[in-house]
């Protein structure tokens, strides 16, 4: 994607900054073109058997996915025997990619391509597990984790930097010639051989019919040399890929919907606080989640969903919400569930537990806006409660201590319970019409005290728990293994978990306290600490999108934070505390319940006619 790496900073507005997307890596250096444009003409088989070709190695073979991700496992030992039983030596290894770079413009051989670890993968930088991977010839410094370039400030500034260039304005306006290259009508024929796109014969598919060679060493041979090589991926497409729009054409576009709205996340200097009279101060709203897979309702004023409320006394609200309405002053539509407030409420089930203290993290919502799944109930159960039939839909008891958290994978069929007895449960959630059972997948160990928050992640098929005991664990859900402890080591025996989520990327995010202050930290799933910080109040809602984190305090601030520094990037008081926080579909729209029973809906000020900046 990029031609800079020696500059301090990256420029994206520059188009110097990027390399060539019309041109194979092998021409990215104009010096080299008019060689390898001759050898392609004056190469010829005396058997016919072999094609000209403009290169002899290929953009993408497994020697070379070794030689960049040669510092992580199962990796490491596949690049140890490819080497017959040791490291390659020290100025071969993949040790600086500015040099990496320059390696690639000074060696007409060297065509290849960047593997997707470069844009979400920032481990595979360091050498995490200190491999002995000798010293240079020249300088004498030792090999270990991978220079970065100047603008680089470390391993997750270097991906995120380099994930917003794939995201460029140019890259947008450009990848489409690349596609051409790799997968589209300039791979093979005429049009490759005017794009010096030609590789050598037996990378292309169906270029060599290996049923047809009997002879066992010719054909162990020639599997081999496919193998080493690399393939050429299948061709997808026999014309030129569309353009991808711009980013201006994208706005004015969104700006003109009447059912889709900015992320609001991206637009901090716009955000603008609206409230809402949702509930009574004596009884405010505890929980309120936007499910993101429900079905759509019909009103006279366009297709709605509902959001589904609990109020402290787990009185249960569905109201609807329609995230634009060109017609209200807020261009928004809430219409809020008048029987929250009056004797016709509808209430989860208990009895609940007298010592109980109602939180949000006892509650959730299925993705399809079927049912609630809660804990807190004095016999120590898991129940789901349906919101189609007002009814108990089902129940399990199998901890034998109070349920104090709940969390629901985004697919809705699996959920994870943290009790006070120190252990954690995956489910799988059956729903039958408007019944649900609930069946042990996981039961999670490893904490010396109550659970108290958990997420759950089926994709990344991880269960990570926060107990009391100041700890964080990570599980893996299909196999139910232990893979790590998280703790903060400056931290005392004294922290406590207060609240946890996940990134979209597996950062684990996690807010505790000890009785002098509060903090909030931020790891990968490998156990690298990314960021830390101290915080003045209790955090009482955490959520995580994209590169940033939103937060919910007991002072009544709403706070957005970069995800890899923890920085706050934009404050806004509220003045009460804050319940809880919860993002809308497509982050469209801020959630806060206040104290007081106010709802505070957070959108974009006013309704921009140009793209927003």
């Amino acid at each position: 994607i990029l031609s800079d790496y020696n500059s301090t900073s990256l420029d994206l507005g520059s188009t110097a900054t990027f390399r060539d997307l019309s041109k194979p890596m092998g021409v990215q250096n104009s010096s080299h073109v008019e060689e390898i444009k001759q050898k392609f003409e004056n190469f010829e088989d005396p058997t016919g058997t072999v094609a000209k070709f403009h290169y002899g190695t290929h953009y993408s073979n497994s020697a070379m996915v070794l030689h960049y991700m040669v510092r992580v496992e199962p990796f490491t030992t596949l690049h140890i025997n490819l080497q017959s039983g040791r490291f390659d030596v020290a100025d071969r290894q993949f040790h600086s990619i500015p040099q990496t770079w320059r390696g690639l413009m000074n060696n007409i051989n060297d065509v290849k391509e960047l593997i997707p670890e470069f844009f979400y993968f920032p481990d595979f930088l360091l050498n995490l597990n200190f491999f002995d991977l000798g010293k240079l010839q020249g300088k004498k410094e030792v090999v270990s984790d991978v220079i970065l370039p100047s603008w680089a400030a470390n391993v997750d500034d270097f991906i995120r930097q380099h994930r917003a260039a794939l995201e460029s304005e140019y890259v947008s306006a450009h990848l489409h010639e690349w596609i051409d290259l790799i997968f589209g009508h300039k791979q093979k024929g005429k049009a490759a051989e005017d794009a010096m796109n030609v590789f050598y014969y037996c990378c292309y598919e169906g270029a060599v019919n290996l049923d047809a060679i009997t002879d066992p060493a010719e054909r162990e041979a020639l599997e081999g040399m496919i193998q080493n090589f690399g393939q050429v991926p299948c061709q997808l497409l026999k014309e030129p890929h569309p353009a991808r729009i711009s980013y201006t054409e994208f706005c004015s576009r969104l700006n003109k919907s009447d059912h889709r709205r900015p992320d609001l996340l991206k637009y901090p200097t716009k955000w603008r606080p609206y409230f809402v009279e949702m509930a009574e101060e004596r009884n405010p709203l505890l929980y309120l989640n936007h499910p993101l897979k429900q079905a759509k309702y019909y009103l006279g004023y366009g297709n709605v969903d509902s959001l589904v409320s609990i109020s402290s006394d787990c009185t249960i609200g569905v109201h609807y919400w329609l995230p634009y309405d060109k017609n209200t002053p807020n261009y928004f539509y809430l219409e809020k569930d008048a029987t929250i407030t009056t004797k016709a409420s509808k209430k989860l089930p208990g009895p609940f537990s007298r010592s109980l203290k109602f939180k949000p993290e006892m509650f959730a919502v299925t993705p399809d806006a079927r049912f609630v799944v809660y804990g807190g109930s004095w016999d120590f159960s898991l129940r789901v409660y349906s919101l189609a039939k007002w009814k108990e839909a089902g129940a399990s008891i199998r901890h034998t201590g109070l349920v104090m958290c709940v969390g629901m994978d985004e697919g809705g069929l699996h959920c994870i319970t943290g009790s006070q007895d120190s252990t954690a449960i995956v489910w799988e959630i059956n729903a039958h019409q408007d019944m649900a059972s609930l069946k042990i997948v996981q039961t999670l160990y490893g904490h010396d005290g109550p659970v108290c928050a958990v997420v759950l992640s089926m994709c990344l098929d991880l269960a990570v728990t926060g107990s009391k005991d100041g700890t964080v664990n990570v599980h893996s859900v299909k196999d139910g293994e232990y893979l790590r402890t998280l703790r903060h080591p400056g931290l005392d025996i004294t922290f406590t978990i207060d609240l946890l989520t996940l990134s979209y990327q597996g950062h684990v995010i996690f807010t505790g306290h000890t009785p002098d202050n509060h903090s909030m930290h931020v790891y990968t799933l490998n156990g690298r600490h990314v960021a830390s910080t101290h915080i003045t109040h209790r955090i009482t809602g955490l959520v995580s999108s994209g590169d940033y984190v939103l937060s919910g305090d007991e002072n009544g601030d709403l706070n957005l934070l970069d995800l890899f520094t923890l920085r706050v990037s934009k404050n806004l008081p509220l003045q009460l505390p804050v319940q809880t926080v919860s993002l809308t579909r497509g982050n469209t729209h801020i959630l806060a319940p206040l104290r007081d029973g106010k709802l505070i809906v957070v959108g974009l000020s006013g309704l921009p006619d140009t793209a927003l900046a």
